[in-house]
């Protein structure tokens, strides 16, 4: 009961308290009233700048980072491999310095005979449209394997360069002998 006294006695005196605050804080009567004041809203701290990793030491291998195992889809997609036809196994890419292909080396002129560039093909027919061989002259040069005709194309490149030679080595022993 004691409890009980001490609890009521508290409410009792708290609901004053809040009385003699309402009364001493309220406006007088037809007094008009300031605009309400909202409380500014506080500023957040600036994020920290990121931290700086500092280099690793010259010598010193990381371990491969382990990433962490995806969930297992429900269906597993299994990539198929196209089988490689015998014929393309072993193959070599026509652009490649081992290509077995007889490479040619040409000279591209205008109609008044004058060098436009130098060049390598395989075949003659193919190399330009027929729009823009119109007026030009193709003559071979060299034949042969195509690590030697590209040899002899750069030196030719670099010593007596056509204005359609666009290679950034052109020119660059303009004068010298190929």
């Amino acid at each position: 009961m004691a409890n009980e006294t001490i609890t009521t006695e508290g409410m009792r005196a708290a609901a004053v308290v809040k009385l003699v605050l309402l009364h001493r804080y309220s406006p007088a009567p037809g007094a008009k009233l300031p605009a309400k004041s909202v409380p500014p809203k506080p500023i957040a701290p600036k994020p920290a700048p990121p931290a700086k990793i500092p280099p690793k030491p010259a010598g010193k291998k990381s371990a491969p980072k382990k990433h962490p195992k995806k969930k297992a889809s429900k269906k597993k997609r299994t990539r198929k491999k196209r089988p490689v036809p015998p014929s393309a196994a072993g193959r070599v890419h026509g652009n490649s310095l081992s290509s077995p292909r007889t490479a040619y080396l040409y000279r591209l002129e205008d109609a008044d005979g004058n060098l436009l560039k130098w060049g390598v093909t395989q075949d003659f027919g193919k190399r330009y449209a027929k729009s823009f061989s119109e007026g030009k002259k193709l003559k071979k040069v060299a034949s042969g394997a195509r690590a030697d005709i590209i040899r002899k194309e750069r030196g030719l490149v670099e010593t007596q360069p056509g204005p359609l030679n666009f290679e950034r080595w052109a020119g660059s022993r303009f004068g010298e002998q190929p």
